[in-house]
């Protein structure tokens, strides 16, 4: 990730080429804007997380990152690729709609979103209990 592709006033950054082989804009939460602010920028290197050793130009897989990190935190059983999921579900239990969802993914077809999008037991009751409330409404029973 290269420092011009950042837009911090305009709270975006672009990717160029996704996995799709598609350009993707993708909006920054505040709290990444402002970490970013702080984050050291340097002359030295276009990137915004250069390589530790001096012949590396950038962190290429963030697999290795997400190792160190999973040991650290004595993880277990926890894909980076659970993070991808766990926001769609959580999204989808906040009554998010499937297309911001799929949006947020970066996904093409619902399908793919309806994958990724779990909803818990509570959120599928209240939809029910609402959708009885306002039936109810309408039949005065």
């Amino acid at each position: 990730m290269r420092w011009q592709n950042i837009k911090l006033k305009e709270g975006v950054l672009y990717i160029s080429k996704t996995k799709n082989c598609e350009s993707q804009t993708v909006p920054l939460i505040n709290l990444l804007i402002e970490k970013l602010k702080q984050y050291p920028y340097s002359l030295e290197s276009e990137w915004v997380f250069p390589g530790q050793r001096e012949n590396s130009r950038h962190l290429k897989n963030i697999n290795v990152a997400w190792k160190k990190a999973h040991k650290r935190a004595r993880l277990k059983n926890l894909r980076i690729h659970d993070l991808r999921r766990t926001v769609g579900s959580w999204m989808a239990n906040f009554e998010i709609s499937i297309t911001i969802i799929g949006k947020v993914l970066n996904h093409n077809d619902s399908q793919s979103t309806k994958f990724y999008t779990h909803l818990n037991t509570y959120v599928v009751r209240y939809a029910i209990q609402k959708f009885a409330n306002e039936i109810d409404k309408c039949s005065n029973l």
